[in-house]
């Protein structure tokens, strides 16, 4: 099952990305970020999975969040918008196609925090 190596594919192109790592340096967690990481940072998690299958067709869908925490709600869009680009434009052997499902925003502890909602098919 490919499903489970997607945090890893995910967190690769994020890295890779050179608008992404001009914001948030190599601050991409799964889950949550380590004990200490400053502002901003980016943390993602596999929420849910879904198999297709029938007689004709057979392929995965995998649903993610991607979590965009930082001190300043305009710092905080504006990297939601370069995550998103990136996103939207990945293609790789693992990711046949991303496309974001929602968007959200919350304020916990004192961050503000943007949250990319996206379904990734799988090759």
């Amino acid at each position: 099952m490919k499903n489970f190596k997607i945090g890893k594919e995910i967190k690769r192109i994020l890295s890779q990305d050179e608008n992404v790592v001009a914001k948030i340096g190599n601050k991409i967690f799964p889950l949550i970020a380590d004990n200490g990481t400053l502002f901003p940072f980016l943390t993602y998690k596999r929420t849910s999975y879904r198999p297709y299958d029938n007689k004709d067709y057979t392929d995965e869908a995998v649903y993610m969040d991607i979590m965009i925490v930082s001190q300043t709600y305009n710092e905080s869009v504006d990297i939601a918008d370069i995550v998103a680009d990136c996103l939207n434009r990945t293609e790789t052997e693992l990711i046949n196609y991303i496309s974001i499902q929602n968007i959200r925003e919350d304020y916990i502890d004192d961050s503000y925090v943007q949250v990319i909602s996206i379904e990734i098919l799988l090759n």
